[in-house]
């Protein structure tokens, strides 16, 4: 690959990748307080907001128990990436989302759940579709190398 063509493709990974990173959180706010709200929403990196439903919010706090609604916070985010030519789902979380995916994925509360299946994501966003996000992320390691040679 010749040196401008990699400099063309690694521009348009950057602008692609501000564009996605716009649309993500700017903010996580607890279960609880998103029950509270009026109109449940979030800040976006972008300046925009992201709003959440109400019956989404509900759905997941009769799933999870009364004491993780202030521990956990919304929205959780998975993150794709291929791994060796397999796709991998992991979330990108605290502790407190990794108990509530549990749960919600059909385990216990104490266990925590950093990875998982294309069925369970897949579960997860027919059933909250404004409180998952799915996001990639991109390695441009071997990119950069070579536009060192």
């Amino acid at each position: 690959m010749e040196r401008s063509d990699v400099k063309r493709l690694y521009d348009r990974v950057v602008r692609d990748a501000s564009m996605i990173l716009s649309a993500w959180p700017a903010e996580r706010r607890s279960l609880s307080q998103l029950l509270r709200s009026e109109k449940p929403r979030v800040r976006l990196a972008g300046g925009g907001t992201h709003l959440m439903d109400p019956g989404e919010l509900r759905d997941m706090a009769e799933r999870l128990p009364w004491f993780l609604h202030p521990l956990v916070k919304l929205p959780m985010v998975i993150v794709y990436r291929r791994e060796g030519g397999v796709g991998t789902y992991t979330l990108d979380g605290d502790v407190w989302a990794a108990r509530a995916l549990s749960v919600l994925t059909g385990g216990a509360y104490w266990e925590e759940k950093w990875s998982l299946t294309q069925e369970e994501v897949e579960e997860l966003l027919r059933r909250y579709k404004t409180l998952i996000f799915v996001t990639i992320r991109v390695d441009l390691s071997s990119l950069l190398a070579e536009e060192e040679v």
